[in-house]
């Protein structure tokens, strides 16, 4: 298809888009005129290719051509054309005839009469007008001239005239044919005529002094020299020549392959009858281009056809002619061509009537000029286009051109040509022609816009909770006019609870929003620079997922003595289930949900034995199961308390509130328990009465649940209420599950000592019993320090805990 028909199709869109109910696809940027011949303007002489010749052969010598002020100037400056004839006398009146006709060495001889010659006869030349005249003398005088003389005279016919006078001389005097004495004898008061010519009588007059010669004239000729004006004819051209760039010429051109034929047949000439008949041709639809008008229709063919036209989709027809304008002013129109006789190569229709338009001035005197072929012209792709007589005149030219412009993609040559033909008597003449701005019309541009063009995104699935993803696209799109990274591109989500969408340095980034699923659509808009638009509704499905429940809180390891059920609070959660099942691998490890949030469960282990065990937790949603580990290192201890204090004196147990005298010897009798499940050894027990501590014993063994105990001896001393501690594993050498109930206190009550009655001091008893305590006190003492000493070591633990965690089991 060529470029008209493309045009044509562009218009068509252009023209759908502006009727569409849709968002306009094609924006129109401009439609502008366009000149098509941009040097018209003159501005850039080497635009166009100047020259001038004389008789297409040689420069001109008369005729320039220039480009200056912005406008073209054409000068022909024709100067006078002389010519000079030299006319030698025909006769004499003192029948001197050796001195008529040309120099041929025979002399008239005198040395003293006179020598008259006349009959000077130029014929036609004397037609011309006369410009100057010379006498010319050929002649010699052998001696010098010491007092006679030589008078040269002439007579117009008003008496004589001494023009000349030869005397004194040094030498012989002699005037050859080629260097002859010439004299010139023009009036500017009283100008020579050919009559005077005509009638011219030279005399040649030597005069002797004193009767005698010094010499004697030879006379060879004489001759009137004349310069006039001589007719002459000859032509010389002014030429500027300029070829534009390829152009897209405001044209529709269609052939014998568009339209549809009746009776027509395709020769190489283009269409013919295919018989004696005429046939037709018609061209439906023709489509006017955008915001133009029609021109005119060119029928280029050898016959005769008749030309008619209507508006497409009506029925009556309108007859024209070739090169007429298109009456109608309507957008779609049909074309019938009648071929009577002949053949048609080319139908043309031309928009907006091309015109070439120029003004010109012509100045000056051109009476020398032969009229009818001295013209100025302007021609375009090698045709005749306009041509004006040089002649004084001005005007503005505009003629339609449309069926000389080329077709698409081709230049235009437009020449601009004066030719001077003179046939003068001779005359000067001076002739300047000015051209001013030349102009094609007609032509135009209709810039569109086009929507981008993208490549379109594939639809998108995504799993729920899966990342978000970077689709490369502002790169994968272009425009006609717009750079691609000057496209504006957005993406928005139909339902952004459940997709985001947005553009990052011109890529989409969809980002599936947590816990959600379903479809959503992203709109992704690219837009140009002038708002032309690109579109796609991209599907986007994101698939539900089950999701595993979420443990949070879990210990990994829990240390505990058996006996003392551990408890380990922890949050379950799962976003897809309101059912969970907890469980566990061990039956003294329980999961229950605990308080008023579903989402918290207690673990509780309670081992009965002691050593490291691994535990599995199971979380079940009816869908997954998620397992944890916890290492439970269950640890066995005695717990020992002093369950209770006896106070003995003299084999009799006190009571509360206690009272002893000050002096009584007091068996304290401490009760330790062990409450722990496993035994206690070397079990010290430590009395302290007030600041004082008192010799103690240690127990050997105490089962679990076992009570034993030990005594300690006091001497009471002090005044008032004293506070008895008794304190077991004082040292702290025993591990116990609880080292915080080790101690007991009784309050005792110290008063004076009471005298029995009728019995007196004696200090024989006192004196027998005071060593007896002492030896009993120093015993009692020395066998709680061998005890201590070589008594057995702190309690060791029975059993081992492991040296290193196994490996877990789930």
């Amino acid at each position: 298809m060529d470029r008209r028909s493309t045009a044509t199709l562009l218009c068509l869109l252009f023209v759908a888009v502006l009727f569409s109910p849709t968002i306009q696809a094609v924006t129109v940027v401009r439609a502008d005129p366009v000149e098509m011949l941009v040097a018209g303007d003159f501005s850039d002489i080497n635009q166009w290719a100047l020259n001038a010749e004389r008789n297409d052969t040689e420069p001109a010598p008369y005729t320039s051509i220039s480009i200056n002020s912005e406008s073209m100037v054409i000068e022909h400056d024709r100067p006078e054309n002389t010519a000079e004839t030299r006319i030698w006398s025909s006769s004499s009146s003192t029948d001197s005839t050796a001195a008529t006709g040309q120099p041929d060495g025979g002399v008239a001889i005198s040395d003293g009469p006179d020598i008259r010659v006349d009959g000077f006869d130029f014929g036609t030349t004397s037609n011309n007008l006369l410009l100057n005249v010379s006498l010319v003398f050929v002649f010699e005088i052998p001696d010098t001239l010491q007092d006679d003389e030589v008078n040269f005279i002439i007579d117009r016919g008003e008496g004589p005239i001494l023009i000349h006078t030869i005397r004194h001389t040094f030498q012989p005097t002699i005037y050859t044919q080629s260097a002859p004495l010439i004299i010139n004898v023009d009036d500017d008061n009283e100008p020579f005529t050919w009559d005077d010519i005509e009638t011219l009588d030279v005399l040649v007059d030597y005069v002797s002094v004193n009767n005698v010669d010094d010499s004697q004239l030879e006379l060879d000729a004489v001759a009137v020299h004349a310069r006039h004006r001589a007719p002459w004819y000859a032509f010389e051209t002014a030429t500027a020549v300029h070829t534009t760039p390829s152009l897209d010429f405001p044209v529709l051109d269609f052939n014998s392959l568009d339209g549809i034929t009746e009776d027509l047949t395709v020769a190489s000439c283009g269409l013919t009858p295919s018989s004696s008949a005429e046939g037709k041709w018609t061209i439906e639809d023709i489509q006017r281009p955008y915001i133009q008008q029609w021109g005119r229709v060119h029928l280029s063919m050898e016959g005769n056809a008749l030309i008619q036209i209507r508006e497409n989709g009506q029925t009556e027809w309108t007859s024209m002619s070739d090169g007429d304008l298109i009456p109608l002013d309507v957008d779609n129109i049909d074309l019938r061509v009648t071929i009577l006789f002949g053949c048609i190569e080319r139908l043309r229709i031309d928009i907006n009537d091309p015109m070439l338009t120029f003004d010109y001035a012509i100045s000056g005197d051109s009476n020398g000029l032969v009229s009818a072929i001295s013209t100025l012209r302007i021609a375009l792709g090698g045709a005749l286009v306009e041509e004006i007589p040089i002649t004084a005149s001005s005007g503005t030219i505009s003629t339609s051109v449309g069926h000389l412009l080329g077709t698409d993609g081709e230049s235009l040559t437009i020449g601009i040509g004066a030719r001077f033909q003179w046939s003068s008597d001779g005359d000067s003449e001076s002739i300047q022609i000015n051209i001013g701005q030349i102009s094609i019309s007609g032509a135009y541009v209709v810039e569109f816009d086009q929507d981008p063009i993208c490549q379109e995104v594939d639809n998108q699935t995504f799993n729920e909770d899966e990342p978000g993803r970077y689709i490369p696209f502002r790169f994968y799109c272009n425009d006609d006019i717009t750079e691609t990274d000057s496209l504006i591109v957005t993406a928005t989500s139909s339902d952004p609870t459940i997709l985001t969408s947005s553009v990052v340095e011109g890529e989409l980034l969809l980002v599936p929003q947590v816990e959600k699923s379903g479809d959503a659509d992203v709109q992704i808009i690219v837009e140009d620079e002038r708002g032309n638009q690109w579109m796609q509704t991209l599907p986007v499905s994101i698939q539900p997922v089950d999701d595993a429940p979420v443990l949070t809180g879990f210990v990994t390891s829990v240390y505990m003595e058996i006996g003392a059920p551990h408890m380990v609070t922890v949050n379950i959660t799962d976003i897809d289930s309101n059912n969970l099942q907890v469980t566990t691998d061990i039956s003294w490890a329980t999961a229950t949900q605990s308080g008023s949030e579903p989402d918290s469960w207690t673990l509780t282990f309670a081992p009965s034995e002691s050593g490291q065990t691994f535990v599995e937790v199971s979380v079940d949603d009816g869908t997954t199961t998620v397992n944890r580990t916890i290492e439970i290192i269950a640890t066995s201890n005695p717990d020992l308390t002093v369950e209770s204090i006896d106070l003995i004196h003299a084999d009799t147990a006190l009571t509360e509130p206690y009272t002893v005298e000050r002096g009584q010897i007091i068996s304290i009798r401490v009760w330790v328990r062990n409450t722990g499940i496993v035994e206690a050894n070397g079990v010290d027990v430590e009395c302290q009465v007030g600041d004082a501590s008192l010799p103690s014993d240690t127990i050997a063994t105490i089962q679990p649940g076992g009570l034993n105990s030990i005594v300690c001896n006091w001497s009471a001393s002090g005044d008032g209420d004293i506070i008895l501690f008794a304190t077991v594993d004082s040292n702290g050498l025993i591990d116990e599950t609880n080292e915080n109930n080790n101690d007991r206190s009784i309050t005792i009550s110290i008063t004076e000592a009471k005298e029995n009655p009728g019995e007196g001091t004696s200090s024989d008893s006192n004196s027998r019993s005071l060593p007896i305590v002492m030896l009993l006190s120093i015993l009692i003492g020395g066998g709680a320090v061998a005890l201590y000493v070589f008594g057995p070591s702190k309690i060791q633990r029975t059993h081992q805990l492991p040296t290193q965690r196994p490996k877990n089991r789930g």
